[in-house]
């Protein structure tokens, strides 16, 4: 149903009036494939609802633009407004990626550089309250592979090369070599994703990774055929050449395979090829992994979504026990498999010779001659779309405003969300690589090696309730033997 309430909408925008009857609508949603990614999500709500979870949704989109299967959200006849196309949320270190892919197009760092984590103080709200990021382990000091510092998320790392960039021209190149039609703001936090954007906004950016610098605009309705059998509006890919190129985008793929298979996004690992990155914001009020594998890109999204009586609109609660390593990034691998088995494909799509491209100024030509074409037939009202409510405290990962969703009809049940238990935050591995500004070694295969899952915080066995883990490589008699001692259950005063 959301699927279908956002092609009514896209209908409307182009002044299609089918309300007469005698129209044919062709889609792109493919419909089994909806319904496996609708159980997918549920399937991870259901998995985390002691984490706080209650909201989910799931994006997925071919090289074409095509959108294939489209889950706006995990209760329809709770909540109408579509997480996938309507929403604003804060994306949180999956914006990391657009940081970097700017920093190597700048030279500001290279693909086998190290990174510096040293203590960062940068102008705040006033002076006495200047912004000093922090990463979730709450460490400074020393030099990391950038290769590391990207696959563990680390945020002082990406801030300092987002500052280097230049934080104007950082925002600018962002959002025009991404293709972001949200506003976003040009300060510091910006790095760690402190802005709020929609999840089609997320599939068309991470499309320019995996289409070597192109991207591509997603679309949903293919064909319109009126009364009379005559086609009233055809649809067709939408490319758009980036000035980002092949080089950086083998770069920045390389790294996106990295945080899947050593990195945060390591749930991931069971979709083949999968290239990806998490995105857990402060205090877990979202969490996701964007991605891409054999040619579709994937976008998941999860939250604690709830109704304020007395802003009427949909807000999101903080999830301090969830993290888009563990619910979204399963959640996109399930999904995935499905997609991929059906449409993925490693050829590329033949674009149109690039002098016949539109350029990024060329495309927002047409869409305001578009605008004003359409402003006299569509003159519908704008529903405004309000972020997430909170403020950002300086060292820590910062939050925009929460998702504020108007609400088209009020819910028709009890929310019964779950209690939030407090306080736990992503915590990347205390363990690090050491710098090398050299191509990271294969890693050793020999037969005593093995893949152990400790604590991201510990190095010990993971535990039952450590927040974050990662599975790592292990020599012979080198293996941690004891579980995680750090974090117990919250009645023991652990976590």
């Amino acid at each position: 149903p959301y699927f279908t309430a956002m092609v009514l909408q896209d209908l409307k925008r182009r002044g299609i009036d089918i309300s007469g009857g005698g129209y044919v609508v062709s889609t792109t949603i493919d419909t089994t494939l909806q319904a496996e990614a609708e159980e997918a999500v549920q399937q991870q709500i259901r998995w985390n609802r002691g984490r706080g979870v209650n909201a989910g949704a799931f994006l997925a989109m071919d090289s074409e633009g095509r959108i294939l299967a489209d889950v706006g959200g995990s209760d329809y006849k709770r909540n109408q407004y579509s997480r996938t196309s309507q929403s604003q949320m804060q994306p949180g270190s999956s914006f990391k990626s657009f940081v970097y892919a700017e920093a190597l197009k700048e030279g500001v760092v290279g693909e086998y550089d190290t990174v510096s984590n040293e203590k960062l103080k940068l102008p705040g709200k006033t002076l006495k309250e200047p912004y000093i990021p922090r990463n979730s382990h709450g460490g400074w000091g020393g030099s990391y592979s950038l290769r590391s510092a990207f696959a563990e998320s680390m945020n002082v790392p990406a801030v300092r090369t987002f500052v280097s960039v230049g934080v104007k021209r950082g925002t600018e190149l962002i959002q025009e070599d991404f293709g972001f039609t949200t506003k976003l703001e040009p300060y510091a936090p910006l790095a760690l994703g402190a802005t709020a954007v929609r999840m089609t906004e997320m599939a068309e950016a991470y499309s320019v990774f995996m289409l070597d610098g192109r991207r591509v605009e997603p679309y949903r309705i293919k064909e319109v055929q009126g009364p009379d059998g005559s086609v009233v509006f055809t649809n067709t890919p939408s490319y758009v050449t980036t000035r980002l190129g092949s080089e950086v985008c083998a770069a920045m793929d390389r790294l996106l395979v990295a945080a899947v298979q050593e990195g945060t996004g390591y749930k991931a690992k069971s979709m083949p090829e999968a290239r990806g990155k998490t995105g857990t914001t402060n205090g877990g009020k979202s969490v996701w992994f964007c991605g891409y594998a054999k040619g579709i890109v994937g976008i998941s999204w999860a939250g604690n979504e709830y109704f304020d009586k007395r802003r009427n609109r949909w807000l999101l609660r903080e999830m301090p026990e969830s993290f888009g390593g563990d619910v979204c990034a399963p959640m996109w691998a399930t999904a995935m498999k499905a997609v991929t088995a059906k449409y993925g494909s490693d050829v590329k799509p033949d674009f149109l010779p690039r002098e016949a491209e539109e350029t990024n100024a060329e495309r927002r030509a047409r869409e305001r001659r578009e605008a004003e074409e359409n402003q006299d037939k569509n003159q519908e009202e704008v529903v405004p779309i309000r972020d997430d409510e909170g403020n950002t405290e300086p060292g820590t990962e910062p939050a925009t405003r929460n998702s504020g969703d108007p609400q088209e009809n009020p819910p028709t049940q009890n929310n019964g969300e779950p209690p939030v238990t407090n306080d736990t935050t992503e915590k990347p591995p205390v363990e690090r690589p050491k710098p090398d500004k050299k191509p990271p070694k294969k890693p050793d295969t020999r037969e005593e090696d093995a893949d152990v899952e400790v604590c991201a915080d510990s190095g010990q066995l993971a535990g039952t309730y450590c927040p974050e883990t990662v599975v790592r490589k292990f020599a012979k008699g080198k293996r941690p033997r004891g579980r995680c001692r750090v974090h117990k259950a919250p009645s023991e005063g652990g976590g």
